[in-house]
């Protein structure tokens, strides 16, 4: 099994200076995987990662759609939290 050094392809900043989201891209065995990376600053070691995710290639056309065209919202976008209306009928 061979793989290339990870290529660093976008950093997303986090809530403070330092943290932040790493979006890396490495190809093993002729498969590109992309690694999500939420990264931490040390003095003297400079940025590592805390925990990461590999997303499958079969993946990333779902994430996209998940995320919405342009980092938007997509159109049935709906918080997991809102509740549902329902109409009630009083009967008595």
């Amino acid at each position: 099994m061979t793989q290339a050094e990870p290529i660093l392809l976008t950093e997303i900043p986090g809530t403070d200076a330092e943290s932040r989201l790493a979006v890396f891209l490495t190809c093993q065995d002729g498969v590109s995987i992309m690694t999500l990376a939420q990264q931490s600053w040390a003095e003297g070691i400079g940025w590592f990662s805390q925990s990461s995710i590999e997303i499958d290639p079969a993946q990333l056309p779902m994430l996209r759609q998940a995320l919405g065209q342009g980092g938007g919202r997509p159109a049935s976008y709906r918080p997991a939290s809102t509740p549902r209306t329902h109409s009630l009928r009083v009967v008595g």
